[in-house]
């Protein structure tokens, strides 16, 4: 393991942490609704870092930075520009429980 894996594992393990938490004691879910809404987060890097190793292979790296930084342009792009409905917010959301 390198220095930058080791670093990337330390800041996504914090940063689910904390959402975690947050989750579940400001939004009241429970703590398998909460670590079910971030295993994304986790299951993603385990699942497309071998794939990245067989296209680095046949593409070339350059290749896939570019298709990553391209997606990634994409999305924020999307965010930036995307609203929802305003009747849609007060039915989705969760109430507060105590």
């Amino acid at each position: 393991m390198n220095a930058v894996n080791g670093r990337f594992s330390s800041c996504v393990f914090g940063a689910v942490f904390i959402l975690i938490r947050f989750l579940q004691v400001v939004q009241g879910y429970s703590p398998l609704e909460a670590s079910v809404m971030t295993m994304s987060w986790i299951l993603a890097p385990r699942v497309v870092a071998p794939l990245a190793g067989m296209l680095a292979a046949r593409l070339g790296t350059r290749t896939l930075i570019m298709t990553g930084v391209a997606l990634g342009v994409a999305v924020a792009l999307l965010a930036a520009f995307w609203r929802p409905t305003p009747k849609a917010w007060p039915h989705n959301r969760k109430p507060l429980q105590k």
